[in-house]
């Protein structure tokens, strides 16, 4: 049997090993390697002295190593070997390619061969080379290996299971802190180094656009120049602390922080079918968690979906498990053992243990293939050279694109709070004094808690605090969870006093209404008035709601040690007094709340105003009258002379749900020139209320510009609760929608809804408002890096920087959850581009 000798070039990557961690029969055990002195070709001969000295099957590999300053000039002349290995050092790689193809010499190189579409003519002549000289070069498609990969492939090439292609969507999480034993995998520095690794899709995303060919278009020729179309791109980077780079480097930073551009979105048709890649890479995984792929292909039947390594066919298809079963057996042969289940929605493929067998081992695969083609090189696939001239189109196309984009608006950055049940909340966090954003992530599950947590802004770390029904003094309780808070937090001395609400539902008449308990479930206990020692991290449980309602207003007088609250469903305005713990209802003005019907249904207004000069506590009602209740006589009352009701502000049936009718949105109270500053959600109107002289003033819309061009009200049914007084006491922040625009024309969403919802879709601004100067400021639209828009945003905090937070959807990996979202006003990232004036309609 005739063998091959590999010759290792300047390996800068740990993969130029794992070609050797299993030998073959037709390889010499005799290896060589040229490179540099220095710390990689340290590592790569410690990774092959690992796979010599192992106690099971030992490789027994001969290194004979040839470190020298000329090692690329001596290896040309050379030529010790058969078969070159490359990995790492991207931005020349494709170039020493060519140059080893000129010279007899077979290639094996890991991805990716190209960075810069510049270079695609270079990739050009490598291949060419290869032809003229009669030799393989292989580019490294380890996915290809895959047995989920290979399953995909099957299902979605069979017309009765998967019909014609419509689209693609697949996400790639990577991390870059991987540890082994506890102890950081040490990247090199190189490897932060976009000019040389490449950004994430020209790198890691390499795999992801082979397979989405080699998955539509088995053993068929792409031609670049006619079957691709990009049309949009996006990066955005990875922001790694001083303290982040070292322990991932083993190397001083020597500045703050490094902005890594190593995330990518690209938009694409292939062939007419519609494809959207993310490539990602965070800094460390959350616990428990790790890298990830999730694939969709959507056919005109059904779609294959790869989650979480398992292959699923979804789509209520008549005959999809005989379909599936007939497929599964005629790949038996190869991989005998497959089969199907029947699940909710259509067939999850089982696939045995045995043909997991991981990533290391797939480049034993690849070298097998490959040394078939280094025998014969007229064996390899005609369609491999035009579509490796495809695949690099697209990786290197849309990184140019993406690098010559127009700027969107503000960028949100979204934190990872480790909660998948995470849902919507509102209000629900507070900046406090000691630097921390505190915050609370909700639940709509009967037995799933809301959760606390802390977030430092100046280190950009999370602390999980408590989840509330513990917090409570229920978590021995079978009973529907303390799922919401759904107010803002005070702070005094030390402690945030809250209070907490349902957060489980049923929807009857299109409106929310207390959720059913399921079997075996108490019913919901009632909100509590919660107090946590922020020093001490404890939680301290004040008062339960005596009638089993959620809280879902409060406010606390700090001077005077009151709490007060209104209740949900019902609307019962209530103060508790801290010192003497006692609890006083004060009954409903608001009929029968949120829990009525017809003529006895009213919208609860959700902020209390407390004046601290006299503890007087105001709240409106829909009918856009003000009530407010006196600390001196511990009395309730009609506020006289002032209302809510103005034409400015639209026309309401306070009986009607899905608004907030006259009622004020938000208040916050301003020390300085002792008022109230408010908005009104619907309209988006901001008033001053001074309780005093009794008058409530408007100053101004501050909507989007967008909605004040068009005079229209935002697509969220209740208007937005994200508004506060800034650190410096003197600006307004208000997070609310704008319009999107498709075609010049306003996307419109439902014409009425009966609950506080999104009507439809539309872009989230952040507005500030100047109050001594009266100077209005729209920052802008803001989107996440890959250039989705954040919704159901109802929360705000502004850190002491300046920095904003807020809670809002985030959809990763096809899953959404809500988590803690940041802005930073005047920071722009690149955004996506589009031939089709995608980029002209969002800004609209």
């Amino acid at each position: 049997m005739k063998t091959f000798t590999l010759v290792t070039l300047d390996p800068a990557h740990f993969h130029a090993a794992l070609i050797q961690k299993q030998p073959l029969a037709e390889l010499a055990r005799d290896v060589h390697v040229y490179a540099p002195p220095g710390p990689d070709l340290d590592a790569h001969l410690a990774r092959i002295d690992g796979f010599n000295s192992r106690a099971e099957e030992p490789a027994n590999w001969r290194v004979h190593v040839h470190a020298t300053a000329d090692f690329w000039e001596r290896l040309l002349k050379e030529k010790p070997g058969d078969i070159v290995v490359l990995s790492g050092r991207n931005h020349a790689k494709c170039a020493r390619i060519a140059a080893l193809a000129r010279a007899g010499l077979h290639v094996l190189a890991d991805k990716p061969w190209i960075i810069d579409g510049a270079d695609m003519a270079t990739l050009e002549d490598a291949l060419e080379s290869a032809a003229r000289s009669g030799v393989a070069v292989f580019d490294a498609m380890t996915e290809r290996f895959e047995i989920t990969h290979l399953v995909m492939r099957e299902l979605v090439n069979d017309p009765e299971i998967f019909g014609r292609p419509l689209q693609v969507r697949i996400e790639s999480l990577h991390h870059l802190l991987k540890l082994v034993a506890g102890k950081p995998n040490l990247r090199p520095a190189a490897f932060f180094d976009v000019g040389q690794q490449g950004e994430g899709l020209t790198d890691v995303g390499t795999h992801l656009v082979d397979l989405v060919q080699w998955t539509l278009f088995p053993e068929q020729a792409i031609d670049w120049r006619k079957d691709i179309r990009l049309s949009g791109a996006r990066r955005w980077p990875t922001v790694l602390t001083a303290e982040q780079y070292e322990r991932v480097t083993g190397t001083p930073l020597g500045r703050a922080a490094l902005e890594y551009y190593c995330n990518n979105r690209v938009d694409y048709e292939i062939r007419g079918v519609a494809v959207r890649l993310d490539v990602e890479w965070d800094y460390e995984a959350p616990p428990g968690g790790g890298d990830w792929i999730v694939a969709r292909y959507t056919g005109s039947r059904t779609t294959v979906e790869l989650r979480g390594g398992e292959v699923r066919v979804l789509g209520p298809v008549e005959g999809l498990a005989e379909a599936v079963n007939r497929r599964l057996e005629a790949m038996s042969p190869r991989w005998p053992g497959l089969s199907a289940e029947a699940e909710d929605g259509g067939m999850h493929v089982v696939i045995p243990d045995r043909y997991r067998v991981g990533h290391e081992a797939h480049f034993t695969m690849l070298v097998r293939q490959f040394l078939n083609y280094v025998k014969d090189p007229k064996s390899m696939p005609d369609w491999e050279r035009p579509n490796m001239l495809a695949k690099y189109h697209v990786t290197t196309g849309a990184v140019a694109m993406a690098r010559s984009a127009v700027a969107l608006g503000l960028t949100a950055v979204a934190r990872n709070s480790g909660f998948p049940d995470g849902h919507d909340t509102y209000n629900g966090m507070l900046a406090a004094s000691d630097g921390r954003v505190y915050y609370v992530l909700c639940s709509e599950k009967a037995e799933v808690a809301a959760r606390m947590f802390s977030f430092d802004p100046a280190r950009e770390t999370i602390r999980f605090l408590g989840d509330l029904t513990t917090a409570c003094g229920e978590h021995t309780r079978r009973a529907v969870a303390q799922g919401k808070s759904h107010v803002n937090f005070v702070e005094s001395q030390g402690k945030l006093y809250f209070a907490t609400h349902t957060g489980y539902y049923q929807t009857i008449d299109g409106m929310e209404k207390p959720g059913i308990p399921p079997p075996g479930c108490a019913p919901y206990p009632g909100g509590h008035l919660l107090a946590y020692d922020m020093s001490a991290g404890t939680f301290e449980d004040l008062a339960v709601e005596p009638g089993g309602d959620g809280i879902l207003t409060f406010n606390m007088d700090v001077d005077r040690g009151r709490l007060y609250g209104l209740t949900w469903p019902t609307g019962r305005f209530f103060r508790f007094d801290l010192a003497g713990r006692e609890w006083r209802d004060f009954g409903s003005l608001f009929r029968e709340g949120e829990h009525g019907k017809g003529n006895a249904y009213r919208t609860i207004c959700r902020s209390l105003a407390v004046d601290p000069r006299d503890g007087a506590v105001y709240f409106t009602t829909g009918e856009g009258d003000l009530f407010r209740y006196d600390y001196g006589r511990d009395a309730l009352e009609p506020f006289p002379g002032v209302s809510m009701r103005r034409d400015y502000f639209g026309h309401y049936d306070p009986s009607s749900p899905g608004h907030m009718a006259y009622n004020w949105r938000q208040v916050v109270w301003r020390p300085r020139d002792e008022a109230f500053y408010g908005v009104h959600g619907n309209s988006g109107y901001l008033f001053r209320f001074d309780p005093m002289s009794a008058t409530l003033d408007l100053i101004d819309r501050i909507t989007s510009s967008p909605s004040r061009r068009t005079g229209m009200f935002d697509q969220f049914s209740y208007g937005y609760l994200g508004f506060t007084l800034g650190p410096d006491g003197d600006t307004l922040y208000y997070l609310t929608g704008g319009p999107v625009f498709v075609g010049g024309r306003r996307l419109e969403g439902k014409a009425s809804t009966a609950k506080g919802e999104a009507k439809g879709e539309e872009n989230l601004h952040l507005v500030t408002w100047h109050i001594p100067t009266g100077r209005y400021t729209d920052h802008g639209p803001v989107f996440y890096p890959n250039g989705d828009r954040p919704s159901y945003v109802n929360s705000i905090a502004v850190d002491p920087s300046g920095g904003v937070h807020t809670l809002a959807r985030v959809t990763r990996g096809g899953a959404t959850r809500t988590d803690l979202v940041s802005i930073r006003i005047g920071r722009r990232e690149e955004s996506r581009v589009s031939g089709s004036g995608t980029a002209a309609n969002l800004l609209a």
